[in-house]
């Protein structure tokens, strides 16, 4: 009994963080459900930002991860996500998901096992395929128990569990938060820039906030709201939905600057 306590670990604060994240996930959470499916994978893929970042579009961890899929820098540019001085695409929704898609279907290509690929997401798809050969199996259960590699300690090995609980409060957030109302989801339309624009161009000729771009934007850097730099040509903007006539419009006043 004295052992079983001492393999308890707590930790306070996660139904609170948890709801947050549940609220921000409805603003795209309809678009991220379609690339998996449009690429054939598990719908319940979904809610891995849940685990990964809370859902937080603007998110940065301290050893350099970003966006709701929390990218590094190396994983995100392997995966054509640009990051530079005035875009990090690796919180850009539409984009990083597609990534982020792309390289789950890697993992499970690679490993030929869900709860592996997953747990691959997390701590990285070569030492997983060192765990599945030095133990000989696929079974999750066996390598979290048996696998002592260096760097699979307990947020690794927690992972995949971690995972399939989100996913079951996920379905049906009302069984566990009564209150529970689901929240309107973000709708955008889509504006490729013509040429080079400050921010300060945009919103002055569009008569869109600064606040509204960054919601929409959170792919722009918070420098570029600072300062003169210029987002480059053809970048899409994402500004708040409107229709055929709204885009036409909101082309020629930028035409006219």
């Amino acid at each position: 009994l004295n052992r079983m306590v001492r393999n308890i670990r707590v930790q306070y604060g996660l139904k609170d963080r948890y709801y947050q994240g549940l609220i921000r996930s409805y603003q795209y959470l309809t678009y991220i459900r379609k690339i998996f499916s449009d690429m054939n994978l598990p719908s319940e893929l979904s809610y891995l930002p849940h685990v990964e970042s809370s859902f937080n579009y603007r998110a940065y961890s301290k050893v350099g991860a970003a966006g709701i899929w929390q990218f590094m820098r190396s994983t995100g540019r392997l995966y054509n996500l640009k990051i530079n001085y005035v875009v990090d695409e690796r919180r850009d929704v539409f984009k990083s998901t597609k990534s982020a898609a792309r390289f789950l279907r890697d993992n499970y290509k690679l490993l030929n096992s869900w709860p592996l690929a997953l747990t691959a997401y997390n701590h990285g798809p070569r030492s997983l395929v060192r765990a599945k050969k030095k133990l000989k199996t696929d079974d999750i259960n066996v390598i979290v128990e048996k696998y002592k590699g260096r760097r699979f300690k307990f947020a690794s090995k927690n992972f995949y569990a971690t995972f399939m609980a989100t996913v079951e409060i996920s379905r049906d957030p009302s069984k566990y938060f009564p209150d529970f109302k689901r929240p309107a989801e973000f709708k955008i339309s889509k504006l490729p820039l013509d040429r080079p624009y400050t921010v300060h161009q945009l919103i002055k000729s569009l008569n869109i906030k600064k606040n509204t771009l960054k919601i929409y934007n959170p792919s722009i850097r918070s420098s570029v709201f600072r300062s003169s730099l210029y987002l480059p040509k053809g970048f899409v903007l994402h500004v708040p939905k409107t229709g055929n006539k709204g885009l036409k419009l909101y082309k020629t006043k930028l035409a006219s600057i």
